[in-house]
């Protein structure tokens, strides 16, 4: 059954003392304590030990009565002639549990309460650090909506492009929100006789993912009759690529899937997809259909 536990550790004390925690302790799941200081200067250890037989170390917790978001720590808190109300959630299992605390001016109140059936409160972290080996800096997720063009926060976002993407919620410059939601494919379709089969032009930041080509009827391709998908850079002919090419004439080549979508094939706002023969002499009708997803 779920229940809770708490116990006084210190009530003014003005002594230094160390106090183990009662057993009941490594049963709940949150633990928290508050001290209660009044011209308080001295230092307090919040220690643990999974096993009888391990050494006393310094546990992790987190400050609880800040309106910032707090991050882990281990250190010893001190304090220097300080009143007030301080409250830590302690982090982790821990078999035993103790507190010392060294005073040498004021005094101190700590009581300790547990549960076995609270939760740790969540909170959304208002930066990501890279831990990957690759560097892109501090992103700052609140405003990286805002100002997603920037380096770091557009390499975060191509990051996470494989399952989400997301617009910005915003009244003026205000931003009031991050919706993410999962990107659709986009599919479009030509069809023709001629040997320009498809343009593809996003006219946004995109990611090609596949095209499929059917020759449906008409004479064999001739040999030498070449199908080519080719990058129209937005940036200029010195950046033009051929992505992919096919003789289709040699065996007389009729249906053609050529999958995209790895991370060389994001593309900018201002490129073109052309995929087109080298000739089609016989008229043959064509169908393509292309593959891409905005981000």
């Amino acid at each position: 059954m779920p229940y809770v536990f708490s116990q006084l550790i210190w009530l003014k004390q003005d002594e230094s003392e160390t106090k183990e925690l009662a057993s009941e302790f490594e049963r709940c799941r949150v633990v928290v304590g508050e001290a209660t200081i009044a011209d308080f200067s001295g230092t307090i250890d919040i220690q643990g030990k999974v096993h009888e037989q391990n050494d006393w170390s310094n546990v992790p917790y987190i400050r609880q009565d800040q309106a910032t978001i707090q991050t882990p720590s281990v250190d010893q808190l001190v304090f220097a002639d300080d009143s007030g109300i301080y409250r830590y959630t302690i982090l982790g299992y821990w078999r035993r549990l103790r507190i010392v605390m060294t005073r040498t001016a004021g005094t101190i109140t700590v009581g300790i309460g547990g549960s076995s059936d609270a939760q740790a409160f969540p909170y959304l972290p208002t930066q990501l650090i890279a831990n990957d080996g690759v560097d892109i800096g501090n992103v700052d997720v609140v405003g990286m909506g805002a100002v997603q063009d920037t380096p770091a926060q557009y390499t975060l976002l191509r990051r996470l492009r494989d399952l989400l993407t997301g617009i910005v919620l915003a009244a003026g410059t205000a931003i009031l929100g991050w919706v993410m939601y999962k990107r659709i494919p986009v599919h479009t379709h030509t069809t023709g006789t001629g040997a320009a089969l498809a343009s593809l032009t996003p006219a946004a930041t995109f990611h090609l993912l596949g095209i499929r080509v059917h020759i449906s009827t008409g004479a064999p391709l001739a040999a030498a009759e070449t199908l080519t998908v080719t990058l129209d850079s937005g940036d200029g002919a010195a950046y033009d690529v051929v992505l992919f090419e096919l003789d289709m004439g040699t065996p007389d080549i009729r249906d053609v899937v050529i999958p995209f979508g790895g991370d060389e094939d994001f593309f900018e706002s201002g490129d073109v997809i052309v995929v087109a023969l080298s000739a089609n002499a016989g008229g043959d009708t064509f169908g393509c259909e292309t593959i891409h997803e905005l981000v």
